[in-house]
This record gives C-alpha cells, structure tokens and sequence, in this order.
C-alpha cells in the first residue's frame, strides 16, 4: 500500500504538469509572426506600414514579412509550416486546399481587376483571342493568370494545346518579352505596365470577372496558427479593413504608404491600385463571396470550381470535395471587422 502510494503520488504530480503545461502553451504569444507578403498594389501594401507598431509593438510578437515573386511561390512556402499568414491568389489557394496544406481563407485583398491582363507584343500584330492560337505565351502556371488565361482562350475555342505555353516568373517573363522569346503574356502590375509600353491589353481579368470568371488575391492562415492566436489574425485583419478605409477617403496617402513596397512612385502605385476591386468588410461577408460563419457565400464555389478547372487543365491531380472547401473559408475575422467598420462600398 506505502509502495504504490510513493509511486502514485510522483505520476500524478507529473500528469497535472503536463496538463498544466499544455494549457498554458495555448495561452502564451509566439515570438515572431511571420507573413508572406507580395508586391502587390492593395490592402496589404498600406497595412504593412503598420505591422511593427500594431502587430509587433502592441501584441508583442517580433514581425517578420517574406517577399515572394508569386502565389505559387509562397503557396509551397505554406506547406514547410514556416508561414503563418501568406497572400496569394486564389488558384494557388485552390491548389492549396486541395492538396491539404492546413490553412484556412479569412479576408479577400482584393477581386482582380484590371491589374491582371492579356497583353500582346505590337510587333506580334495580335489583335483578337482568336489570333492567339499557335502563338508564344507566357504566363505564371498554377496563379490565377495561368486560369484566366486558360478560360479566356476556352471562351473562344483555343484549348491549351493550340498554343505554345511558357511557365516562367514575373521577371523571367519580362526577359522573355525584350529577347521576343514570346507573343503575348497573362501578368500582374507592375509587369504589366512594363511589357504594355510596346504592347496592348486583349482582356483583363476584370472583364473576365464580369462574365462569372472570378480571381482573387486572399489572405491564408495556418489554421493552428489561428486557433491558438485568433487575436493576432484578428488584429492583421483590422489592419486590411483601415487600409481599406484609407484607400477610399485618402487614396493619395494610401498609396503614398503602399509605394515603398511596391518598389515605385506614388502616383505609379496610385494608379496600379486603381485598377484592383477593393472589397469592403461588408462585402466580403455578402453572399456573393465569403460569407458568414453561419452562412458561407459564393466564394467557396469559385474555390471549387477553380480546382475543378485546374484538374481538368491536369494542373491539379484531383480537387477537393465541395465540403472541403467550404471548411477552408472562415468568415469569422472579417465578420467581426464588418461589425465595427462601415456599410459595403462595392460598386
């Protein structure tokens, strides 16, 4: 009786450590919050001024952004678990999800607008869709240009195989656009005004969007991440809903602060964000894209349908089930931003 005494009393102590222990990691702050970030004229540009004083300073966390050339970059970045906040387009973000990387969609940056485009060397002499066929085009595999771009060719009846496809980088496209290496290219500012200064736009993804073809930039969480600090993610969505606010009061100061991240003027960053749909709090929880927590919105279908188009391209080996996906979108941080900001402001 004394022998199993002396042997129980040691386990229990050590079972209520542990137990302890466990409990008392959910409630302690990480040491750094680190976010993927791209050069990219929205919400995220602005905020990003702010990360140091209202995520560092006041929450206590060291700030640590990490500059990707593209989503499908930082896509991979999210699957080593170094990440916990990444942005990148909703291709990538389907690819993400159906692939089972574990993360969760929690606020739109931005619908693509006319940011993103199909633009064509002059010298090319390209001036329909249907021109395109045989042609050399470049675009980013796997972003969401590489599936507008296959749906924009689809929507006149050129398949993937009529044309000659090059997977490169922003950069590399750049290159292969001065050596005449391609025809046309599907890219993003600021690429794109580089390449439209000897170049004209065929369709931009927001007349793609028009016709129900729906891309986006998202902001993605490691869903651990989130859980055991929802008022970190909360915060860092707050700060997407202020910038947002400021854009449409303030434009030329919103820009002004966006500028130094995207590597270019004021005026030039003013103008590459003018092409982007800004989508308040109040539009994002809107049925017509995320949602709410009790009700999620379409968006999820556009997630959906966008795995289903990227597996049919054999660009994905099988999209995740409907269900899935709509267990990746979480409304709930900017459902709680929505309550304290203004009324939707989507045109």
């Amino acid at each position: 009786m004394t022998c199993a005494v002396k042997i129980f009393l040691p386990l229990l102590l050590l079972m209520m450590l542990i137990t302890s222990g466990c409990g008392s990691d959910k409630a302690v702050k990480p040491k750094q919050l680190t976010i993927a970030v791209q050069s990219l004229p929205n919400d995220e540009s602005v905020a990003r001024a702010w990360y140091d004083e209202k995520l560092g300073n006041e929450l206590g966390v060291k700030v640590i952004t990490v500059q990707y050339d593209s989503s499908i970059l930082a896509n991979n970045a999210m699957a080593t678990d170094n990440i916990d906040i990444a942005i990148f387009g909703s291709a990538a973000a389907a690819v993400g999800i159906s692939k089972g990387l574990p993360y969760e969609v929690i606020w739109i940056h931005n619908v693509e607008g006319d940011n993103e485009a199909l633009v064509v060397k002059n010298a090319a002499n390209i001036n329909t869709l249907e021109e395109l066929r045989g042609k050399r085009i470049g675009v980013s595999f796997g972003a969401t240009t590489h599936y507008s771009l296959l749906n924009a060719l689809q929507s006149v009846g050129i398949d993937a195989a009529d044309v000659i496809l090059f997977d490169l980088q922003p950069s590399e496209i750049i290159d292969a656009w001065h050596r005449d290496q391609i025809d046309a290219a599907f890219i993003w500012q600021p690429a794109l005004d580089e390449l439209s200064g000897n170049g004209h736009i065929l369709i931009s993804s927001r007349q793609l969007d028009a016709q129900g073809i729906t891309t986006a930039d998202v902001a993605v969480v490691n869903k651990d991440f989130a859980r055991r600090n929802p008022d970190i993610i909360q915060r860092y969505v707050d700060l997407q809903a202020r910038a947002q606010e400021m854009f449409k009061r303030d434009p030329r100061q919103a820009a002004s602060l966006a500028s130094p991240y995207l590597k270019t003027s004021r005026n030039t960053a003013l103008k590459q964000m003018n092409e982007l749909i800004w989508l308040a709090p109040a539009d994002q929880i809107s049925e017509r894209y995320l949602g709410t927590v009790e009700k999620k919105g379409q968006f999820v279908q556009t997630l959906f349908n966008t795995a289903r188009f990227l597996e049919h391209y054999d660009l994905l080996d099988r999209a995740a089930t409907l269900e899935t996906f709509e267990n990746a979108v979480n409304p709930q941080f900017v459902q709680a931003a929505a309550s304290k900001k203004a009324p939707a402001s989507t045109p």
